[in-house]
């Protein structure tokens, strides 16, 4: 049996997410298809939160521009408390995301929604996936967990001034730069920018060389030389999303850290393009 799979395509690129009318007409189709619709929490190549189109809020836990429903906090580990808002069947979580061991992952599955099991064999997991738990993993992730949700918001407006002002000071040093998605709802540590005239890579390249490690996409696309998809149906060029590298800020990241990337970065921008027009 083969899956046939469909992407959606964003149709307001400024206020990004899958809007109501999309989802209900998909959801309308026959009993079995589509099995399933899938969305990310987060864009990972650019930072912005599409809408999370939640069926009801009473609890008030969501803003509510348009037809798309957003965390008023808008990271997204943030969200994940207030699971019964989403109006998601599944929800699945990487550790990695949010500081827990790498490897481990969560899934959410909510009351009465038809789930079979891959793995089988075991009655481990409550019999939805077979095989001995990774208990050092389990514990691991759910402390990483607790951490993240009390250190959520205190952290993230402390990373979204980080990153507010990362993207000024390069703004206003280096010419001729583009933020990628500067106008919409961002997770506060991710920071897209396209620099005319210089291959991302050369940039990613320099910067290394000066010990900060940046990259031109998701850590899915590495290796690939074309340019990214994402930032290409965003509206950029694909010179644009050549042009473009990804910043993240973390948990350990500080004021000093800025400064030196800013500084970094008009070094080695300066140089590259002055040997591309040499």
């Amino acid at each position: 049996m083969s899956a046939v799979i469909e992407w959606l395509l964003e149709e307001d690129v400024a206020n990004p997410g899958i809007r109501y009318h999309v989802l209900t007409a998909l959801l309308q189709r026959s009993a079995d298809d589509p099995e399933v619709v899938a969305a990310h929490q987060a864009v990972m190549e650019r930072g912005p939160v599409p809408a999370i189109l939640a069926a009801q809020d009473p609890a008030g836990y969501w803003e509510k521009p348009g037809e798309g429903y957003y965390p008023k906090y808008r990271g997204t580990v943030w969200s994940v408390i207030y699971l019964a808002q989403l109006g998601a069947d599944l929800v699945s979580l990487s550790g990695h995301k949010f500081y827990g061991p790498k490897g481990t992952a969560a899934l959410y599955i909510r009351e009465g929604t038809p789930f079979s099991p891959v793995l089988t064999g075991g009655a481990q997991e409550r019999g939805l996936r077979a095989g001995t738990e990774n208990v050092a993993g389990i514990v691991g992730l759910s402390e990483a967990m607790v951490l993240a949700c009390e250190e959520s918001e205190t952290d993230g407006k402390r990373l979204q001034g980080l990153r507010d002002r990362l993207e000024h000071e390069i703004s206003e040093t280096v010419p001729r730069v583009k933020i990628n998605g500067r106008s919409v709802r961002r997770v506060p540590n991710t920071s897209n920018i396209s620099f005319e005239s210089v291959d991302g890579e050369s940039i990613v390249l320099g910067l290394e060389l000066c010990g900060i490690f940046v990259s031109t996409g998701s850590a899915c696309s590495t290796g690939d030389p074309d340019p990214s998809h994402v930032l290409l149906a965003m509206g950029l060029s694909a010179r644009e999303a050549q042009g473009s590298i990804r910043l993240s800020l973390g948990r350990e990241t500080r004021e000093e850290d800025i400064d030196a990337t800013v500084t970094a970065l008009i070094e080695t921008v300066e140089r590259l393009r002055s040997i591309s027009s040499a």
